[in-house]
């Protein structure tokens, strides 16, 4: 290292040593030369050192340490960007009652989902960043505006309702990859990944037809009826439409009913669904035109629906089929109550869907795909149980 020369001796150690810094040979970080190496190296006294170092300290070059040595401070605008290497996984808040999370024997939730994008991501080399967006969640998305993530997989489909979507639609106008677990119709100008649940229903229409039932009944569970159906549930009609046609059958129109989804280890909740479905079940299960099979919105509703179907007097299995979906029905708190199980159905393999989302995410990131926007399904697996 050559020692500038033409100066005071105090002068010329701070430019010598500023220009060190400068061009990297005292690198940042890096512990600074004892002093009794720096007095050999700029042929100066310790005291000259000494005052050459507090001036450095001074202006922020260099900072004191432990044991008082010194070191190369990070120069501004330099510090490394964490987020650089990882990808923020943006979700709402779920809840996930205790029996569930201990299997991951048959994996439905989006929970599941985002554990096989975080297994992705971590065989790939890349960080996962899992940020809840409940209440107000702009000030956690403007960070990321902040500080550039590798990318953002959206993993629920209510984030386009909540105050974040505005913060996630500017992320990624400024070049922030983005894949959204969801339909393409929903999400035009994202790339886009889920479950084909027009196949998956399909499939049970299928397997129900092969047994010999006729007329087919879909029992759709919503919440609301005013308003119009979530995208899985349409896709599922669409595809329920489609198999029956291809038979020649009657479309029965579906039976909406007005109930959540979500399960309660509650034996008194269980009764109240049972006859809150077989009121609206009687009319289509009575009668010369009854029909012959049922298909729930989820395994967690074909337990208070087959219970429903033997309180009006019907066997499933023998006098009704009923078929779920999620391939949950293993770990149902409502198998404490009802002791028939699904004849079949659909597992949309949760952790393979999340696997696919990062792989689609980095597949943006590194610029393997085309301008055009990916709008990935992914098939299910048809389960049959009993038959």
């Amino acid at each position: 290292m050559s020692v500038l020369q033409n100066q005071g001796p105090q002068a010329r150690s701070l430019r010598t040593l500023r220009k060190w810094i400068a061009e990297g040979k005292l690198a940042a970080g890096e512990p600074l030369p004892t002093e009794h190496s720096l007095m050999e190296l700029l042929k100066v006294s310790r005291t000259t050192v000494r005052a050459a170092l507090s001036q450095l300290e001074a202006e922020g070059l260099i900072r004191s340490g432990e044991n008082r040595r010194r070191s190369v401070c990070e120069p501004p605008g330099s510090k490394p960007n964490i987020l650089a290497n990882t990808v923020g996984l943006l979700s709402l808040a779920v809840s996930i009652p205790e029996q569930i999370q201990k299997r991951r024997v048959s994996p439905v939730w989006e929970r599941f989902i985002q554990v096989g994008a975080v297994e992705a991501l971590q065989q790939a080399g890349k960080d996962s960043l899992t940020v809840q967006l409940a209440g107000e969640p702009q000030d956690r998305i403007a960070q990321f505006s902040a500080d550039r993530p590798y990318g953002l997989i959206v993993l629920h489909d209510g984030l386009k309702a909540s105050p974040a979507w505005k913060a996630i639609e500017g992320l990624g106008q400024s070049g922030v990859p983005i894949v959204v677990y969801g339909f393409g119709a929903n999400y035009p100008n994202y790339d886009t990944l889920a479950s084909d649940h027009a196949a998956g229903c399909a499939g049970l229409t299928r397997f129900l037809l092969k047994r010999g039932r006729k007329r087919l009944l879909r029992a759709w569970t919503v919440e609301n009826l005013s308003l119009p159906l979530p995208g899985w549930l349409a896709e599922r009609d669409r595809g329920f439409e489609e198999a029956m046609r291809e038979s020649g059958l009657p479309v029965l129109p579906a039976l909406h009913v007005p109930i959540n989804l979500r399960e309660e280890l509650s034996e008194e909740t269980f009764v109240l669904r049972r006859r809150l479905l077989a009121g609206f079940l009687l009319d289509h299960v009575t009668g010369p035109n009854r029909v012959d099979a049922l298909l729930a919105a989820s395994d967690s509703v074909y337990f208070p629906l087959a219970a429903a179907c033997r309180q009006l007097g019907l066997k499933p299995g023998e006098d009704i089929d009923l078929v779920g979906y999620d391939n949950n029905w293993r770990e149902s708190v409502y198998r404490t109550w009802e002791p028939t199980i699904p004849l079949a159905t659909v597992n949309k393999n949760n952790l393979h869907l999340g696997h696919e989302l990062a792989d689609l995410l980095i597949a943006r990131a590194e610029k393997r795909l085309g301008p055009k926007k990916q709008h990935r399904l992914i098939a299910p697996e048809l389960m049959i149980i009993a038959s």
